[in-house]
């Protein structure tokens, strides 16, 4: 995992990950990129994103637009080295 470009895999712990401070402006690129990734351009309609954030983790969750039926994605990141936890998509 390196923190300026989405994973292969995703939920990935190798030892060849690359260390670096995640701020939030990092966090969100990283979610729209393996978003996209994941589930195509389309993605962008979930913004604005939603940031919560633990003494270790941000968790980045889409929103969904007025009248829309259906879930959102999320993405859980290390801060200290930029390793994406999870990555879902809730219905």
């Amino acid at each position: 995992m390196n923190c300026n470009r989405p994973s292969k895999e995703l939920s990935s712990t190798k030892s060849e990950d690359v260390f670096c401070s995640v701020d939030s402006l990092k966090a969100e690129e990283m979610a729209w990129q393996n978003w996209k990734q994941l589930y195509g351009e389309q993605v962008i309609i979930y913004a604005p994103l939603i940031f919560r954030q633990t003494d270790t983790t941000w968790i980045i969750t889409g929103t969904l637009p007025k009248n829309y039926k259906g879930g959102i994605p999320g993405i859980e990141i290390f801060k200290t080295n930029g390793k994406v936890l999870k990555v879902y998509h809730t219905k």
